[in-house]
């Protein structure tokens, strides 16, 4: 049980949000229990356009943003849980969340109220597209359209003379024939010609296509006859019901449910305050509802003292199109600790960009969608190829033919339409990166080219963006973090690419199908951690997968002073062919280079390896291909052959005090199988890489390969 707090506020929304700013501003020290949806239902408002002092309006979540932040600001905790009893029957109060008690001296309750569906078949799938509770909120989404209107009472027949207006058609349907509407609104609407008023009818299922609503099948209650309404509007006006249940009838309410002040605003219980929609049973409008939660009797340390606060009160306004669907859409991520709406509210800001739509660019693209990224940017010049389809899962067999980003783009918007896509259908090359990298928040790499990982490094640390690197080769792949709040770049894991023609061709090697998938996961996984500020990093660290073993090993690497960026190089490497400059960006093939510095290995060419032979040198030899590629191909000195990622098994046959040189096909598993020795202690500066693997040997001491 923890100490005994001032005020405790249950309920967000902008009523809580505002009794908490002039109580924190008090000194009462208030604690705030705002639920699992922190807010309420103005989370759920795209556009309010009629509370002053916003000329051009403001999303709903936008204001309940600045709300929370203004009164943290001044010292109001907020805990996203939610209250599940309380006990009123003595001072200090209980207030019972998740199985934890609080106490206070003071309890503001702002539960706020929520609007009862009808719950017809396909009505959760088409909240926020076509169907909503206020008219006031929404009716301007649907111009020159036909829409329905359900209720009887008067908020139907005002909504439905209110959406005249705008609609085209407005038909009210109310399953009797007599209405609880007063007369004089029920005529009103009766005698606008834009009305029809369907009787005997009530909605039996909703209607919709992939782009919202499209009407309703009605049932005529008495007989079960059915006919089919179009209609890409629907309005349910059935009435609201407070979020009172917890109290468990220890205050005064109405016969609604609705609480009941007795002493401005205070309940029936002294100290126990209401304001917001909880109370408010006639006018439910923003400004309406201004003053209310601010005019309390507050029990400051020294005694109950009256402080009357006149100030705006935002009410709780009805649901809207377009966020009522994310807030159901994302109810798993806002639901997990320490993410909640804020969390989200982050990511739906955030923009990032995807260099490549292939391999790992289709898994990266599809989860960011699905996460919900505010903006996504696409760049790759390559079209979709039927080869594409067995790994680049965002492309269809429609899509063969047509160019990457335009299908990639596609399939973004037919998942998440609410995110807005950039696409750059080019290369990204040194003329156009520093145009299209800036202003990113995070950039991924879907690549398969060193020089582009390259230019995107060099970019990135001169521009101040994180970026996730992902690579894959037959059934291996690598990610790291790049760039992160300080931390060591790309350049520091790889400080020189290797010479050009030591890189197997593009088309080489083979993908397993399904490794991309994993990758690019992961990928998307560590930028929306970096969103979220969650958990620990990829920075400083290769995480490496093998798909046949179904391992995860990683390895630290740290910054190295003398990398640097160098864009003359970079251009240099794009000028070069042998770089495979025409082969698509969009596989992530993993790369091939050597590292040297001070914290890594040394690299070494085969001309440098005849040099110092000549000279005495009597380096230990192991080869880290697999045992068939040993066979087809090997040099006569090797002295171990042990796959790269078994040599940790080796260890007792490989040598401390000898110069050690490892060697695979083209440099990168020999680097990797370094990295193991160095991490298991072995001296870096006894290491050697060998530049271009068994490729440069055998063509420059063919004499050495049986």
């Amino acid at each position: 049980m923890s100490d005994v707090r001032d005020v405790v506020i249950i309920g967000s929304g902008p009523a809580g949000y505002t009794a908490g700013l002039y109580t924190a501003r008090a000194m009462l020290n208030p604690l705030m229990f705002a639920g699992y949806m922190s807010g309420g239902q103005l989370m759920l408002t795209s556009d309010i356009e009629n509370f002053p002092g916003y000329p051009q309006g403001i999303g709903g979540p936008e204001m309940m943003m600045q709300l929370r932040e203004q009164a943290e600001r001044f010292g109001l905790e907020v805990q996203d849980r939610n209250v599940e009893s309380v006990d009123l029957s003595q001072r200090p109060y209980k207030v019972v969340v998740e199985g934890e008690e609080f106490m206070a001296n003071a309890i503001i309750i702002s539960t706020g109220a929520e609007s009862i569906w009808l719950n017809a078949p396909g009505e959760l799938e088409q909240k926020g597209r076509g169907i909503s509770t206020c008219a006031t909120c929404d009716g301007a989404f649907f111009r020159d359209e036909e829409v329905l209107v359900i209720g009887g009472g008067d908020s139907a027949c005002e909504e439905a003379t209110f959406l005249t207006r705008f609609a085209s058609k407005v038909t009210l349907i109310h399953r009797r024939d007599v209405f609880k509407a007063s007369t004089i609104m029920y005529e009103r609407a009766a005698n606008n010609d834009k009305i029809e008023i369907r009787t005997f009818r009530q909605i039996k299922e909703w209607l919709s296509d992939d782009k919202g609503l499209t009407g309703a099948i009605l049932e005529d209650p008495r007989d079960g006859s059915i006919e089919e309404i179009s209609a890409t509007g629907a309005f349910i006006a059935i009435g609201h019901k407070p979020i009172t249940g917890f109290l468990e009838d220890q205050v005064e309410t109405d016969e609604n449910g609705y609480i009941i002040h007795k002493q401005h605003t205070m309940t029936s219980v002294e100290g126990v305050f209401a304001a917001g929609d909880v109370v408010d049973t006639r006018y439910k409008q923003a400004i309406t509802a201004a003053g209310m939660a601010v005019r309390q009797q507050w029990m400051p340390r020294n005694g109950w003292k009256k402080t009357f606060i006149d100030n705006l009160l935002i009410h709780q306004l009805a649901y809207s199109r377009m966020l009522m669907v994310d807030t159901s859409r994302y109810a798993r991520h806002i639901s997990l600790p320490g993410v909640g709406i804020e969390g989200q509210r982050s990511i739906s800001k955030s923009r990032i960009l995807v260099v490549g739509a292939g391999g790992l660019g289709s898994p990266v693209l599809l989860y960011l969608a699905a996460a919900g990224i505010g903006e996504i940017g696409v760049i790759d010049d390559d079209l979709v190829d039927s080869s594409n389809l067995q790994r680049q899962i965002i492309h269809g067999e429609s899509n063969v033919g047509y160019s990457k980003v335009a299908s990639a783009k596609a399939q973004i918007l037919s998942i998440n339409s609410t995110i807005k896509v950039t696409t750059w259908e080019t290369r990204l090359s040194p003329d156009n990166a520093q145009e299209i990298l800036t202003g990113w928040d995070i950039v991924i790499d879907g690549t398969d080219n060193i020089p582009t990982r390259y230019l995107i490094d060099d970019i990135c640390k001169l521009s101040g963006i994180p970026w996730v690197y992902g690579s894959i080769y037959r059934f291996e792949g690598q990610v790291s973090l790049f760039n992160y709040q300080g931390g060591p770049c790309y350049r520091d894991l790889f400080p020189e690419p290797p010479p050009s023609n030591s890189i197997p061709s593009c088309e080489e090697g083979g993908v397993f199908g399904v490794l991309p998938g994993v990758i690019g996961s992961i990928q998307a996984t560590e930028a929306i951690k970096i969103i979220l500020s969650k958990g620990q990093s990829l920075s400083g660290k290769l995480l490496i997968y093998d798909a046949e073993l179904m391992t995860f090993k990683s390895l630290t690497y740290s910054m190295n002073d003398e990398s640097k960026p160098n864009l003359a190089q970079v251009r240099k490497m794009f000028e070069d062919n042998g770089w495979c400059e025409k082969a698509p960006m969009t596989d992530g093939e993993i790369d091939e280079p050597a590292s040297s510095g001070n914290n890594m290995f040394n690299r070494l060419s085969v001309a440098k390896y005849q040099e110092k032979k000549a000279h005495g040198w009597k380096p230990f030899l192991i080869d880290v291909r697999s045992d068939a590629e040993y066979q087809q191909k090997r040099v006569t000195l090797t002295d171990l052959q042990v796959p790269h990622e078994d040599i940790l098994t080796k260890v007792d046959d490989i040598p401390k005090d000898r110069d050690v040189i490892l060697l695979c096909r083209s440099g990168m598993r020999s680097q990797i199988a370094a990295m193991y020795l160095t991490q298991f202690g072995y001296d870096s500066q006894k290491l050697y890489n060998l530049d271009g693997g068994i490729i440069a040997w055998s063509k420059q001491i063919p004499s050495d390969i049986a």
